[in-house]
């Protein structure tokens, strides 16, 4: 058995994992610590080697470690390695002055990237800032994502992975593509070194002390958090179909189709496996976790709280038709401006919130439905993972419910932080190549949802035909 050590940078929680693997893939995890996520680059190494201090706690030291992080989050340092400002997170509040610039100046740059045009990625955050604050990135001498702000405070290397690179906008036919990085006010010499799979970004130096760690430890970055996720929880072939529910919802598919510049239209992502064995067709929801954590009705009691007290094999349909975009639509037929809306006068908190998990499971279903059209491989199995399948007994089984496909659950809470141990392990050549996380088969509960997804379908079908009408007087 082995020592190995997974950082998950995420939106709202970074986890630091210890993790004992044997060669051939069996799996125990020996601790893991979670420490809020800040909102400078200051604060983030500090509560990641807090994290990473109170996982490792005098055992000893792993044989390897990996990072995995949200993607587009980052910050501009200076050339002494100062933060220049906060981290500028994928999830701000942003005006579309640089989603505008870039489409004018770069209108096929969806489909040669695979990124849709939106305010997340990177070289739109990149324009906004030019426009805002114009002096910062001439002052800016690297640009870094919180996963490779993580690695350069354990190696002092400057280094990322493909999946996350991809993600930025700035990375063209598998580089770097200066012109979009100058036009969007960025040196490309600012950029970190792209890694190619398997290989280490570093090994550990004397900095590291700080997080526990001695000297001379492999350092790699995993990657995006939903590609590890998806491929820790063994969705490594078409067909697979991997459900990562966290505070945005990722369904994600490896694939051999090549037609990024269709799906970016339906508001769907394209990159490439951790492994890099396959592309990969991802769509996403920021309604999952985030719209759970708010109260309903007439109680303060948030949603995932009431709706963690009902029973796991039986449901009662709500009846009621919510449209879940909090802050907009993202996947199938994207949609900035849509809105959530609950369509009805109960006010009692539980049914509500039953109301909203229903919403959410049929939007997945939509996604997956939508996603199997381009990919052109029916969903095989979907695989669940993220610790809400535990908190909300419920939910596991709704999906099944509304799935013609087996579903199965990663029993692991943390399949991020530990799927990243395990990729190091993989990648420093101590685990089998097969391991994967354990799981177990999830039974549908028994309720028909056909009619509520019909009913959200044509609630969802009229709000489409309402913007095409306002775009197209």
């Amino acid at each position: 058995m082995v020592l190995l050590l997974g950082i998950d940078v995420g939106s709202t929680t970074i986890k630091a994992a210890l993790v004992e693997v044997s060669p051939s893939g069996v799996l125990r995890t020996v601790a893991v610590a979670r420490r809020a996520t800040p909102d400078t680059a200051q604060a983030l190494i500090s509560e990641t080697a807090s994290a990473v201090r109170e996982a490792l706690h005098d055992r000893p030291a792993p044989l390897a470690v990996a990072v995995a992080s949200m993607a587009e989050t980052g910050v501009a340092l200076g050339a002494d390695g100062t933060a220049l400002g906060p981290l500028v997170r994928w999830q701000r509040s942003a005006g579309r002055a640089g989603v505008r610039f870039l489409s004018e100046r770069f209108p096929d740059l969806d489909a040669r990237t695979g990124i849709p045009f939106s305010p997340k990625p990177t070289a739109a955050a990149l324009r906004e800032l030019s426009e805002t604050d114009p002096g910062l990135l001439a002052r800016t001498a690297h640009w870094l994502g919180v996963a490779d702000l993580v690695v350069r405070a354990l190696t002092g290397v400057h280094a990322t992975d493909p999946t996350l690179a991809t993600r930025t906008m700035l990375f063209v036919d598998g580089a770097w593509d200066e012109e979009i990085a100058e036009a969007v006010g960025l040196s490309p010499g600012a950029l970190p070194a792209v890694r190619p799979v398997g290989e280490a970004a570093g090994t550990t130096t004397a900095a590291a002390r700080g997080f526990g760690l001695g000297t001379g430890i492999q350092v790699f970055t995993a990657g995006h958090d939903h590609a590890v996720g998806a491929w820790a929880a063994g969705a490594r072939e078409p067909g697979s179909f991997a459900d990562s529910l966290g505070t945005a919802e990722a369904i994600l598919v490896p694939t051999a189709s090549e037609r990024a510049g269709e799906t970016v239209r339906d508001g769907f992502t394209s990159g490439r496996s951790v492994d890099g064995r396959w592309r990969t067709l991802m769509a996403g929801s920021p309604a999952c976790g985030a719209l759970l954590n708010r109260t309903f009705g007439t109680t303060r009691v948030r949603a995932s709280d009431l709706l963690a007290a009902l029973p796991a094999d039986r449901w009662t349909p709500s009846g009621v038709t919510v449209l879940p975009y909090p802050r907009g639509r993202q996947s199938p037929a994207p949609d900035p401006s849509a809105t959530l809306d609950i369509r009805t006068e109960q006010t009692d908190p539980t049914l509500i919130a039953s109301a909203v998990l229903e919403a959410i499971v049929l939007q997945s279903r939509w996604m997956r439905e939508a996603m199997a059209g381009y990919v052109e491989v029916a969903p095989e199995r979907v695989v669940l993972l993220g610790s809400l399948t535990e908190r909300i007994p419920a939910w596991g089984g709704l999906v099944a419910a509304t799935s013609a496909s087996p579903v199965v659950r990663v029993t692991e809470p943390e399949p991020v932080a530990i799927g990243a141990a395990l990729l190091a392990g993989v990648h420093a050549g101590h685990v089998d190549p097969g391991a994967t996380l354990p799981s177990e088969e999830v039974a549908p509960i028994p309720v028909d949802l056909a009619p509520a997804y019909a009913r959200f379908r044509e609630a969802a079908a009229a709000t489409i035909e309402t913007k095409e009408t306002d775009d197209h007087p």
